[in-house]
């Protein structure tokens, strides 16, 4: 090849170099304007932070506080094209509480018994909802606001339009020393799960060679206070899973693991005679120990009846009904001889006699709540009503039907309910 063919053929080469490379700076170019383009057409719409949720539509806003069995039948019955959805609550779940007995013992898993609330009402999703992981702290009726403060100090407010209290109760100690320091309760998740890691350490500990008799005895003694239904129901897992599941792992604890159950009046007291004495004699016949007695202290590893009777103990369950929390006994509303939100028979709250101020728009539901001088019972009707009360063209219905004064004859004249204040 001469020097002249070689010349041209580099000369074309070079020339197809610059042209590609021409190409590429183009399409660099191209797409730095495509970019800064999809960049501005960004900028230009609303960017969401923490600060501008939610949305606000110009529907009312509903606040529902809590998870609970309330809450839940509200937040899946209530229709979210006419409100705006906030719920508050540290409990991001309804949790069926019948199945908790269950899942102490590792019959049922903690995510057997748990429904996340997004789940139940699927708009919380929407912009204009949504659910926020925190504890009330005060309602300002006045002002239409709703304090809160989150696990980790962060104190916030919301305002609403409606307001739901679905926030329960808890266990009830009757002022009993001891409880709270040296007690387990059974009401959610966590204090199931509790439950059952300590049920698992106490069976391993047990088996520590050198371990005292007496130290033995008392890890695998497990008393629960209080008979009622979810004392029983404890009560039968774990008789079950000691004659049925522990007795093939660790044969010898099986056989001195005991079960106590101590009630102060009647088992199953609510319920008929006849399914008392079956569930009693199911429970002997499954090796529970029925105690009747009052305890008087709880310590650290064994409890005193008022009969002076020392009950050593692993594990103690407590399960003696429940009372009004904290935050109900706080409320500026009338309340129950029991401190529970008095309501009306159309579940508005009440406001205390001679309460000056215009407020309105509270309601309470659930174990909360009850009619003035009674507990009323959360039944199938009453769930119904808690929707249809929050539909503004029924609600006004009922309005229009009932009559000054007439709404309960057991509700004293001067307990004025609050306008659009209701409760269950």
């Amino acid at each position: 090849m001469s020097r002249l063919q070689s010349y041209s053929i580099l000369t074309r080469l070079a020339s197809t170099l610059i042209q590609r490379t021409r190409s590429l700076s183009a399409a660099a170019e191209n797409n730095r304007v495509l970019f800064q383009t999809i960049r501005t057409v960004v900028s230009d719409k609303a960017v969401y932070t923490p600060e501008s949720l939610p949305l606000d539509t110009g529907r009312p806003r509903l606040v529902v506080l809590g998870t609970g069995w309330a809450a839940a039948r509200l937040c899946r019955d209530i229709d979210p094209k006419l409100y705006d959805i906030t719920v508050i609550s540290p409990r991001n779940h309804m949790v069926f509480t019948p199945l908790l007995a269950s899942t102490t013992v590792g019959t049922l898993e903690a995510r057997s018994v748990a429904l996340h609330i997004t789940t139940i009402q699927k708009a919380l999703h929407q912009p204009q909802n949504q659910y926020v992981q925190a504890e009330a702290t005060g309602i300002f009726p006045d002002r239409q606001l709703v304090e809160a403060k989150s696990d980790d100090g962060i104190r916030f407010y919301v305002n609403y339009d409606k307001l739901a209290i679905c926030t329960g109760s808890q266990g009830s100690t009757f002022g009993i020393p001891g409880v709270e320091e040296h007690a387990y309760f059974l009401r959610d998740v966590r204090h199931a799960e509790a439950i059952r890691s300590k049920l698992i350490d106490n069976i391993a500990l047990a088996g520590v060679p050198g371990r005292p008799v007496d130290d033995y005895n008392r890890l695998l003694h497990v008393v629960i206070v209080g008979g009622g239904p979810t004392g029983v129901e404890v009560a039968g897992e774990l008789s079950n899973l000691i004659n049925r599941d522990l007795k093939h792992i660790y044969p010898d604890r099986a056989k001195a693991m005991r079960v106590t159950v101590v009630e102060a009046k009647e088992l199953l007291g609510t319920f008929d005679g006849s399914l008392r004495e079956y569930a009693a004699r199911k429970l002997v016949a499954q090796g529970v120990k029925l105690r009747k007695g009052v305890v008087r202290k709880v310590e650290a590893g064994q409890l005193t009846l008022t009969d002076n009777t020392v009950i050593p103990f692993g594990l103690c369950i407590w399960s003696t009904g429940v009372g009004p929390t904290p935050f109900t006994l706080s409320l500026p509303f009338a309340k129950t001889k029991v401190g529970r939100i008095s309501v009306d028979p159309y579940m508005r709250v009440l406001a205390p006699p001679r309460q000056e101020g215009v407020a309105g728009h509270v309601r309470g539901e659930g174990e909360a709540v009850g009619v003035t001088g009674q507990v009323t019972p959360l039944t199938e009707e009453s769930k119904k009503a808690v929707a249809d009360h929050f539909n503004p063209a029924k609600a006004a219905a009922a309005a229009a039907e009932s009559t000054p004064g007439s709404s309960s004859s057991s509700i004293p004249s001067d307990y004025e309910p609050y306008p659009n204040i209701s409760a269950l």
